[in-house]
């Protein structure tokens, strides 16, 4: 005799991936206000880390066997850099856009090597498009450097991309779990 199976809902998964939608929509909705506190997040945490290794640092450098001089100049300077990325608006604007840019060059150089790498010796006409788009990739990521506006809306809509896809996996996963 078969047992009766019963559809189960994981409701924290339902729960988070409706959270992630509308996070996603409210991205959307408000860009700026959203970068804005993406940079208060992400200096905190850069203003945590330096107070943590300046108080900590004796610690630290031991367990890392690094120099306590070292340590404490990169404390100090992420204190500074969290402190800016908190207090000012125009200053977190800037460097959102540049941190995206170099992001985005650096994967597309990451891609660049490993065509170049695996494919050397290959003559396939889809490794051409690869090593175009690549360079493409890279022409993109210095016009995000000269366009801070431009890096900024790039980034919003992968957040808000990355959040929609997010939400709509963890609702699916909530559903699936059962079966």
């Amino acid at each position: 005799m078969l047992a009766k199976q019963t559809k189960k809902i994981d409701h924290w998964s339902l729960l988070a991936g409706i959270g992630i939608i509308i996070v996603g929509f409210y991205i959307f909705i408000n860009p700026l206000a959203s970068l804005r506190l993406l940079t208060i997040f992400i200096g905190t945490l850069v203003l945590g880390m330096g107070v943590y290794h300046l108080l900590l640092n004796h610690q630290v450098a031991r367990d890392n066997h690094q120099n306590r001089g070292w340590l404490i100049f990169n404390a100090i300077l992420d204190i500074l850099i969290g402190s800016l990325l908190i207090l000012s608006n125009g200053f977190s604007f800037y460097l959102v856009a540049l941190l995206f840019s170099v992001w985005f060059i650096s994967n597309t150089i990451s891609v660049l090597k490993k065509i170049i790498s695996v494919n050397l010796h290959s003559n396939q006409p889809f490794n051409v498009v690869l090593l175009i788009g690549a360079l493409l990739g890279i022409g993109v990521g210095i016009l995000f450097l000269i366009n801070p506006l431009l890096a900024n809306l790039a980034a919003v809509i992968s957040i808000v991309c990355y959040c929609l896809v997010a939400g709509v996996k963890f609702i699916i996963h909530a559903f699936k779990k059962g079966l």
